[in-house]
């Protein structure tokens, strides 16, 4: 805000003068300059605060694109972003298969964890070393691949059947 005072001497005194609120002004500073600043104030003065922040990501999309992480207490923390239609609304189809799943209503919270935990059940190295290793400990000695590397290995029954039934012979 400091650097687009000094750029616009006009920002600057209308926010000194109690003519324009900090707050107002820290909405306008991502596009103000010294052209448009009368203009951009008057804006600030007049409009409704939701219509001043449509009006500047109208021309600075950029602007309104704000992510965050904020503690808010010892135990919860503020997510802050700006999501396209597109995601809003597979994050909303998320939550009605979430809801579905669960038969309850599920929060924008519960559906990010859902989601999130999905991922990284899937996707995260370490959890595909963990679901590894189990299989390996329970594995038949004929199935293990260290020490039968050369053994042959029985085919079960059902395939032995599918086998000579598919080519004529008799087992």
């Amino acid at each position: 805000m400091v650097n687009a005072s000094i750029e616009v001497r006009t920002l600057e005194v209308a926010v000194t003068s109690g003519e324009l609120s900090l707050f107002r002004a820290r909405r306008i500073v991502p596009v103000v300059t010294k052209a448009n600043a009368t203009q951009w104030i008057e804006k600030a003065k007049t409009l409704p605060q939701r219509e001043l922040e449509r009006a500047v990501a109208a021309v600075n999309s950029e602007a309104a694109k704000v992510e965050r992480i904020r503690s808010v207490s010892e135990k919860q923390v503020q997510l802050r972003m700006t999501l396209s239609v597109e995601v809003a609304d597979l994050f909303r189809r998320v939550q009605d298969l979430e809801a579905q799943r669960t038969k309850r209503p599920v929060s924008l919270e519960d559906t990010l964890k859902a989601v999130l935990s999905q991922h990284l059940e899937k996707n995260d190295p370490l959890k595909k070393a963990q679901r590894a290793k189990p299989i390996a400990k329970h594995l038949p000695n004929r199935m293990d691949p260290i020490r039968k590397v050369n053994a042959r290995c029985q085919n079960p029954s059902n395939t032995r059947s599918f086998v000579a039934t598919r080519t004529n012979a008799r087992m």
